[in-house]
């Protein structure tokens, strides 16, 4: 009884953290969109960035196996986004999920063209936040705000997506996130959406 109170007082915080629709855009608010549009097969291939704690605290998983592919302990930033190709052809048809931050972004964009080319049917959701978002808050904490090559120049992500061949958005409001991800999901082929997403707190 006293673990069921604790989990059903957990889900509740969690619900009252995704209500919150304020920009920029939560990742909390981002989860809870994912979690109410996927099956519980789909398979979510992600970066150890922003989205990752979300994801691993906030996503509920309500079937056994691997439906949430992360390479946390490691900080392999740029994983996601190739390794979505091999998911998909690992999942065997399974709807498969690419979630990555604008840090992680540079590292492996060519892959973009790779998934266009193939024409697989992946979604690729960025948070966008304009820095090394988890690295910036270490130099907050241990280094007394002395930030060294951790922002950003804005950049036109989802042009990029376009530029090789991928239905691609931009969305900076809350209200516009649960109609985005509908659509993307809903492409027939690659698809990229770039959020304008809360960063780690410094």
């Amino acid at each position: 009884d006293a673990l069921q109170a604790q989990r059903v007082a957990y889900w509740r915080e969690v619900a009252a953290q995704a209500a919150v629709h304020s920009s920029p855009i939560k990742p909390a608010q981002v989860i809870r969109e994912l979690r109410s549009l996927l099956d519980d097969d789909a398979i979510i291939v992600a970066d150890p960035g922003t989205p990752t704690p979300f994801l691993n605290a906030q996503y509920e998983t309500r079937r056994g196996g691997r439906t949430l592919v992360i390479p946390r302990a490691h900080g392999g930033l740029g994983y996601a986004i190739p390794a979505v190709i091999g998911a998909w052809y690992g999942g065997r048809g399974r709807r498969v999920v690419g979630m990555t931050g604008d840090g992680s972004f540079g590292m492996s964009v060519g892959e973009l063209e790779t998934i266009s080319r193939l024409g697989l049917p992946i979604t690729i959701i960025q948070c966008s936040n304009g820095s090394f978002g988890w690295i910036k808050e270490l130099q907050h904490l241990y280094h007394d705000d002395r930030y060294f090559s951790v922002d950003f120049n804005t950049v036109d992500y989802a042009s990029i997506a376009r530029g090789v061949g991928m239905e691609a958005a931009h969305v900076s409001e809350p209200a516009d996130l649960s109609g985005a991800l509908r659509h993307a999901l809903a492409a027939d082929g690659p698809s990229f959406l770039d959020l304008a997403a809360e960063a780690p707190r410094t």
